[in-house]
């Protein structure tokens, strides 16, 4: 991580959310081509199991067919299992994979 630099608050509220016990949920945001996503790839390295970019400019359906087609990647599924008509669906279908799944990703 020594290719971080001026990062060290960042990276600090990264690693703490990943060595806690409990659940969760990050917003990283800002100005296009800041580093971002290098900054979560290279903090979380290997352990990131989903990794998921919205459709500039799109609509609902398109997002969450979009995420479908990443679920169904990632996870190597069939597209047919994976066309979530709302957010709802669409977020427990990750959420039964990685539960069912939850002791190869340890």
């Amino acid at each position: 991580m020594e290719n971080l630099i001026g990062r060290e608050s960042e990276i600090m509220v990264l690693q703490e959310a990943l060595e806690s016990p409990h659940a969760e949920l990050i917003a990283v945001y800002g100005r296009r081509r800041v580093g971002k996503t290098y900054l979560i790839q290279t903090v979380y390295e290997k352990k990131i199991l989903l990794e998921f970019a919205g459709l500039n400019e799109s609509t609902q359906p398109e997002q969450l067919e979009n995420f479908g087609l990443t679920i169904a990647r990632a996870f190597d599924l069939p597209l047919s299992l994976l066309q979530p008509q709302n957010w709802l669906q669409a977020f427990h279908i990750v959420s039964n994979f990685i539960e069912k799944y939850r002791n190869y990703f340890v």
